[in-house]
């Protein structure tokens, strides 16, 4: 996997692309989404590590 591959994006735009500022303000954005949807954050994360525990069955 090339490292264009491993960018974290979050809101639909590469971190590499924002200023410093950008990056900020997208951060307290997220923070306060995940505040208020603590049920979807908890719904995400459950389904990313079903899917892992799958992956890492399937490759065994």
């Amino acid at each position: 996997m090339s490292y264009k591959h491993r960018i974290k994006i979050i809101g639909g735009i590469p971190d590499m692309e924002l200023s410093e500022q950008a990056k900020k303000v997208k951060r307290e954005y997220l923070r306060e989404w995940r505040k208020k949807n603590k049920d979807k954050v908890a719904e995400h994360q459950k389904r990313y590590w079903e899917k892992k525990a799958r992956e890492e069955q399937a490759n065994k």
